[in-house]
Formats: C-alpha cells, structure tokens, sequence
C-alpha cells in the first residue's frame, strides 16, 4: 500500500482514494480501530503491509487522515492476528 505523496482534497477525490486502495488489494483487508497517539485510528494489514491510520474531526466530520506505512516507523507496533489485539512497544 502506498500513501499519497500530496494531500487529497474534496470528499469525491478521497473516496476515489479509498476505493482504489480496496480495488488493489488481493487479499483481505485486516483492521483494528484504535486510539493512536490520541487521535481516533486504525492499524490495518493488506498484502503483508501494515499502516497507521489517525483521524481528525471537525464538525462531526472527518477533516484530516493521516497515513502512515514507513516501515520504519511503524517498527514499534506489533499487530497480532491471532488474538486482534494491537501492542505498542
């Protein structure tokens, strides 16, 4: 999975975001909703790539996604399948 290089704007341009993400994917999507570094998230697994996902609100809409899938710093987290539970560290 790769994440976009500039901000995507509007609500049309990031369903089409999120639709070819989900297009592309040859296997299962594999997520947990969770509070990561105290913004509302999600780590999710697809095709052996884990991502960070946090989400911003404004007006009880989402305003901002961030994406995270550098390997590196994402080293920290551990996603375990077996029991879906997410440990830091």
């Amino acid at each position: 999975m790769k994440a976009p290089i500039r901000p995507i704007f509007t609500a049309e341009r990031i369903y089409r975001f999120f639709e070819g993400i989900w297009k592309k994917s040859i296997t299962a999507v594999t997520y947990q909703l969770r509070s990561i570094n105290g913004e509302p998230g999600m780590i999710a697994r697809a095709d052996g790539y884990e991502s960070a996902w946090t989400f911003q609100y404004r007006g009880g809409q989402i305003s901002h996604i961030y994406l995270v899938v550098n390997p590196d710093k994402l080293a920290h987290i551990r996603f375990d399948e077996h029991s879906g539970s997410l440990s830091l560290g």
